[in-house]
């Protein structure tokens, strides 16, 4: 089973993923998060109390990540196997021409699609919170996102819904987008 969300999650919802991840171990399923802490900690967590309940012990809390952030953030306490997944070892670079040359569009192949968003939504919280990101947004303005206009739109309340949520740790009342989208 696969669980993927972020970090800044509040109490309720990191309770109702280990909850899930409980269900889930009792039921002798594996995890696969982003290895993180919040939302990627909770499911494991869960399961491996559920795996345990039912004797399970070869349960996998398996972590996907990529090097920029093992580097900069340890895998949680409960993973036993950690993946750096072939598409992520060559590390995205957030520049405004990276993000612009990005193509989100719902009718690309699943594999292309998830790549693109994850490139996507790394730029993003990049311009919202690395240095190297704000910095070349104070320089060069948004970055661009372009792609199917129905698409964007939904990817646009999404985001603007994890800033309302406080999911991505900025000022709701300050907050301007690091992004514009385009057709």
């Amino acid at each position: 089973m696969v669980c993927w969300d972020g970090h800044s999650i509040p109490r309720q919802e990191y309770d109702y993923a280990k909850h899930i991840g409980y269900q889930l171990g009792l039921r002798g399923l594996d995890i696969v998060t982003g290895c993180g802490i919040g939302a990627m900690k909770g499911p494991m967590k869960g399961a491996a109390v559920g795996h345990a309940k039912q004797h399970i012990k070869s349960g996998r809390y398996i972590g996907i990540s990529e090097p920029g952030i093992i580097a900069s953030e340890s895998p949680n306490a409960i993973v036993n196997e950690l993946v750096i997944s072939p598409d992520l070892q060559e590390p995205f670079v957030p520049t405004h021409d990276a993000m612009a040359a990005l193509q989100l569009d719902a009718h690309l192949p699943k594999h292309e699609l998830a790549s693109a968003l994850r490139r996507a939504f790394s730029g993003l919280v990049a311009g919202n919170v690395k240095a190297f990101g704000i910095e070349q947004v104070r320089l060069h303005g948004p970055c661009q996102l372009s792609g199917d206009k129905k698409f964007l739109s939904s990817t646009d309340r999404l985001l603007q819904m994890r800033v309302r949520q406080k999911r991505m740790k900025l000022d709701q009342e300050k907050y301007q987008p690091c992004y514009q989208l385009v057709e």
